[in-house]
């Protein structure tokens, strides 16, 4: 492939940020404030974004079904929201909060999504993977080296050491390159579509290994916001 140009080192910097960086940073700074299963509601949210987005910035049309497919999201969002807080009275502060924060990183990797197929199809998947994964890791090097003590990396439980090695090989490194794949191949409306059994299996394995409960309310608001996420979706990929 022909050399990358200073405007591809630029483009993929700021995917490296908005990816790898800022959505993940804010997401699980978000999980401290909110439950496995109302982060993963919230985080749906974006591809509502990504066709918004495209709309907005790309010239693409919104028609009116897609209009109501992404207010059908963002209403499950609210049913979500009131039944967490109802159950959370003592706290709607915090619960504010870390809703704000995940929304936030679903804006980011909404961004990242719409922002990368162009480049993916320039660059190549494993490369644009292997250059923003390594873009994203030097800022959270940086990032750590700021707000954190250096010598305390290496002072952790080698429990620790195997968890974070088994996150880096299957939650981050294998995902990256799939998803650098994925969008070549299929393009970013069709990734959020299949995109959606992410919040079906993290609310299965927030109830079977965190404990977590699904009310009523926020199975009705979970419901709503992956119907209409999927509904945005294929309508856009028609």
């Amino acid at each position: 492939r022909a050399a990358l140009t200073r405007k591809d080192w630029l483009q993929l910097t700021l995917l490296g940020f908005l990816g790898y960086y800022l959505s993940s940073l804010v997401n699980f700074i978000g999980l401290q404030y909110v439950s496995a299963g109302l982060e993963r509601i919230v985080l749906y949210t974006y591809p509502s974004m990504v066709v918004i987005g495209g709309v907005l910035f790309q010239g693409q049309r919104l028609n009116r079904r897609m209009g109501l497919a992404a207010i059908t999201a963002y209403l499950g969002i609210v049913i979500a929201f009131i039944g967490e807080a109802h159950a959370r009275s003592e706290d709607l502060h915090q619960l504010f909060i870390g809703v704000a924060l995940v929304f936030g990183s679903a804006l980011s990797y909404a961004s990242f999504i719409l922002l990368s197929l162009p480049v993916v199809r320039r660059v190549g998947s494993n490369r644009f993977t292997a250059i923003v994964s390594s873009i994203s890791g030097v800022m959270i090097l940086t990032h750590y080296a700021i707000a954190r003590p250096i010598p305390a990396l290496f002072q952790q439980s080698s429990g620790i050491y195997g968890w974070a090695i088994l996150v880096a090989i299957v939650g981050t490194v294998l995902p990256s390159y799939l998803l650098g794949i994925g969008l070549r191949r299929a393009g970013s409306q069709k990734f959020a579509i299949i995109g959606s059994i992410g919040p079906i299996v993290t609310l299965f394995l927030a109830w079977a290994l965190l404990g977590e409960t699904l009310g009523p309310a926020q199975a009705i608001g979970f419901a709503l916001t992956l119907c209409g996420g999927l509904a945005v979706s294929l309508m856009k990929d028609k």
